[in-house]
């Protein structure tokens, strides 16, 4: 999986995921085996072919591949260039071709700031002249 991140703002990343065709493929066979149990009509429960399963439900598959491969994209990107994230991710691009995959989505993270010594700080209080009429 190949990953481009580019800094739009501080702490606004826009990513763009590639995959290969193994990934791809290892992805549809994994969605292809949880479609094997959907029912198909004109079939017994989980006897349909694997070629009548891909035809009737051909977009929910391709969606679900979408899904999935994007959601792999996010995860890996949050690993290999160690992201902490503040909100979920943008998606603005989900492409999917016979045999590659690629996405873009924006990503807010969080800021990387040092924190200098606060406890020793002495915070004054303001003196406030109230009489017991100002009370009420």
């Amino acid at each position: 999986m190949e990953i481009q991140t580019n800094e739009l703002e501080y702490c606004k990343l826009n990513v763009v995921c590639f995959s290969s065709k193994e990934e791809l493929d290892s992805k549809r066979t994994e969605i292809l085996d949880i479609f094997k149990r959907a029912p198909v009509p004109g079939h017994r429960k989980n006897k349909a072919t694997l070629e009548t399963i891909k035809y009737f439900y051909k977009t929910q598959i391709d969606e679900s591949l979408k899904r999935a491969m994007a959601e792999s994209c996010y995860h890996e990107t949050l690993f290999q260039r160690n992201v902490k994230p503040v909100a979920n991710p943008v998606f603005k691009l989900l492409e999917l071709n016979k045999d590659n995959f690629k996405c873009e989505f924006v990503l807010y993270t969080q800021p990387q700031f040092n924190l200098n010594k606060y406890k020793e700080f002495e915070v004054p209080k303001p003196h406030m002249d109230i009489s017991p009429e100002d009370m009420y």
